[in-house]
């Protein structure tokens, strides 16, 4: 798509972290690349509504019979750098997609991504975590195990560090904590370093 057509269209990239550092409200808008601004509450709204679909689409299928979004219990991942406020909306914006309704809050989940994460390594053989007397076991069955998550997203870097307690419970040694220096933000850099290296102009050429 290019030219006249592309400007009609909203097109929004890595949006996620415009919900960093911002005052939210209801009115708070981002701009798409035709220029063109939409409140982000909508933008967000449209794209977990989308992923909702598609997932009520895949496990149905899978299933065999017709599934509905009240049927699950919704986990929503956000970055540990993120304030309550983010948070908040984030939890109006799923409200809105349909993924919970009104008396079953409960039913949705805000997870910090680290956490997440390590909730999965959890579940990973021992082998490659520790270098001795893992025996073939998961990591939440080596009960002592200390590790450290970190997560490199495209938005922001999030690490968090956790213990195995017996019966494969975690404990938090250090309090989940980030910053907004992921991966676009390595492009970014990386950009401006191309423009300092060519003739003004080439690059954007």
């Amino acid at each position: 798509m290019h030219g006249e057509e592309a400007r009609k269209h909203y097109f929004f990239e890595a949006f996620k972290m415009a919900l960093y550092g911002t005052t939210l409200n209801r009115d708070v808008t981002i701009k798409a690349a035709n220029g063109e601004s939409m409140k982000a509450l909508k933008v967000f709204t449209e794209a977990l509504q989308y992923l909702k679909e598609d997932a009520l689409k895949t496990i149905s299928a899978k299933a065999g019979r017709e599934l509905i979004a009240s049927d699950f219990t919704w986990v929503l991942t956000v970055p540990a750098i993120w304030d309550p406020s983010a948070k908040q909306f984030m939890r109006e914006a799923a409200t809105q997609a349909g993924i919970v309704t009104k008396g079953k809050e409960a039913r949705l989940v805000i997870a910090l991504e680290p956490e997440a994460a390590s909730v999965w390594c959890k579940k990973l053989p021992a082998e490659g975590f520790i270098t001795e007397n893992h025996g073939g076991y998961k990591l939440d069955q080596s009960p002592g195990t200390q590790y450290i998550v970190v997560d490199c997203g495209g938005g922001t870097i999030d690490i968090t560090v956790h213990e195995v307690l017996d019966g494969g419970a975690l404990k938090e040694l250090h309090k989940a904590s980030g910053n907004d220096l992921g991966g676009q933000t390595v492009d970014k850099k990386f950009k401006e370093f191309l423009r300092e290296i060519f003739c003004d102009g080439v690059w954007d050429e």
